[in-house]
């Protein structure tokens, strides 16, 4: 008999189970949609997001603007100093320069403050990357 009433459910869904005089459920056709619309009001462009938009719109020119704010690093925090790797990393990238690439990712996370896990895990995550696309899987 429990294995009866386990199967219950299962036969109510299909239409094969007794009635037992419960109310059936209406279910939505339609999902429920907001009545006022989410309006996101854009964040304005920090360095690291200006120099990766460069970096994918002309890598060249992101590569030059990435070296650049590496060069003036020695005032920077180590946070900047290493987002200014992950630039320059997705320059190398973007002109098929895998083992540079890789490199700079690697550097970049070196120089991150070992606290900073976010960072210093996407750096990894992207040297890793560049390594395995450069066919060193090692």
């Amino acid at each position: 008999m429990p294995f009866l009433l386990a199967l219950l459910p299962v036969l109510a869904q299909i239409g094969a189970a007794p009635s037992l005089g419960l109310p059936m459920i209406d279910r939505p056709t339609k999902p429920n949609i907001r009545k006022q619309p989410i309006i996101i009001l854009p964040t304005p462009a920090g360095p690291l997001q200006t120099c990766l938009d460069a970096a994918g719109e002309n890598p060249a020119a992101g590569e030059k603007i990435a070296r650049a704010w590496i060069a003036r690093g020695d005032k920077e925090s180590a946070a900047s100093r290493a987002q200014g790797h992950l630039c320059l990393g997705t320059a190398l990238a973007n002109q098929d320069q895998w083992d540079n690439a890789r490199l700079t990712f690697a550097a970049g996370m070196n120089i991150a403050m070992p606290d900073d896990h976010m960072l210093r895990a996407e750096l990894g995550a992207m040297a890793g990357d560049a390594a395995l696309t450069a066919g060193d899987a090692g």
